[in-house]
This record gives C-alpha cells, sequence and structure tokens, in this order.
C-alpha cells in the first residue's frame, strides 16, 4: 500500500471538515463566547515568499506575523521556476511560525484563508513532482512555472491567431502568463514531461 498523497489528505480533510460543519449542533450563546475558537490564519503565496498571519476574529488585531522567501530559478531567459514541496513547506513554517509569534495552537482557529499566484504545478498521477526545466529536464524538484515566466510566447500568440470566440472570456486575448500556452509549451517542447 503506497502512502496517501497530499492531494488525497487535503481533499479528505476538507471533505471532513464539511461534515462535521453540516452535523455540528449551533452552539448556545453563553458556550460561544468562552470557548469558541477565535483566531483566523490567513496565507498568502507570492511570487518570492509566503506569509501568514494570524488575527483575532473578535475585534481584527493582528497578532502574528511570519515570512519566509521561496526559491525560484530563472535557467534561461523568461523561464522562471519553483518546487511545489517548498513552497508547501514554506507555507507549513509560516502558519507554524505565526502561530508561535501569536502565542496561538491550532485548536483554537476558526478559519484559515488562501490567497496565491496563478502558476502552473506538473505533478503525474501519483502526485509526485514532474520537471519543467528544459536545461535539466530530470530533476523534479523544478516543478512549478511561475506565473511571470514567458517562455510560452510562441503558443500564446498561436492561440491568439484562431480568434476563437472563447478569447473574449479573458479580454480578447491570452498571454504567456496564462496556463494554456504553458500547457501547449509542455506539449510542444517537453512531451515526456506533458503525458
Amino acid at each position: 500500500d503506497s502512502p496517501p498523497s497530499r492531494r488525497m489528505i487535503i481533499t479528505s480533510l476538507l471533505a471532513a471538515v464539511a461534515v462535521a460543519i453540516s452535523r455540528a449542533p449551533p452552539p448556545r450563546l453563553s458556550e460561544t463566547a468562552a470557548a469558541a475558537p477565535r483566531y483566523a490564519i490567513g496565507v498568502d503565496v507570492g511570487t518570492g515568499s509566503a506569509r501568514a498571519g494570524v488575527v483575532d476574529v473578535r475585534d481584527g488585531t493582528l497578532l502574528g506575523v511570519h515570512k519566509q522567501d521561496i526559491t525560484m530559478w530563472n535557467p534561461l531567459p523568461e523561464h522562471y521556476e519553483q518546487s511545489s514541496e517548498d513552497i508547501w513547506a514554506a507555507v507549513c513554517n509560516c502558519v507554524r511560525g505565526a502561530l508561535s509569534a501569536a502565542g496561538a495552537t491550532a485548536d483554537e482557529v476558526c478559519g484559515v484563508a488562501f490567497d496565491a499566484t496563478c502558476s502552473l504545478v506538473l505533478l503525474d498521477s501519483e502526485g509526485a513532482p514532474v520537471g519543467i526545466d528544459p536545461t535539466v529536464p530530470d530533476e523534479a524538484r523544478r516543478n512549478v512555472i511561475v506565473w511571470m515566466d514567458h517562455r510560452s510566447e510562441e503558443q500564446a500568440a498561436r492561440i491568439n491567431r484562431g480568434g476563437h470566440a472563447r478569447l473574449a472570456n479573458v479580454g480578447g486575448a491570452v498571454s504567456p502568463e496564462m496556463e494554456v500556452p504553458k500547457l501547449l509549451w509542455l506539449r510542444d517542447e517537453m512531451p515526456h514531461a506533458f503525458h
């Protein structure tokens, strides 16, 4: 038996939370004030770092913050790459650091919100990273094509020349920063990673 993938674990946890919430009786007001979790965590995964903050939901006070840089590779002009494992480790470290800075525990958290850049993460059917760097194609650690990567300019231009009606949904043209041109680049330039 292979261990469950991170995606399966997260999906299972979210499903369990949804079921628990739907089945839980509403708390009485006296219990709510004394025992309800009172902190929310905000996580922002940006281009160069991950950040987390802990807020007291009663008054909006920011109680703790933590930031961790994310490694970025630039092996060729217009190629920007990261590691999904590095990003996930940064997120986990930031959440732990922000909770510690706030003097809070996970049991006191009532919600988590995420915000992130729109980058393309490549995983195989088992959830393992797949390398996307043409200079070191077997380095699976580099499995994120960052939003600002423009290696797919030719593919974006090809899509735009097609003039499909769906382009109206994206402002009339796709950018090489979008995922579809990046996927076409993978298909065209690194077919072993695309399949």
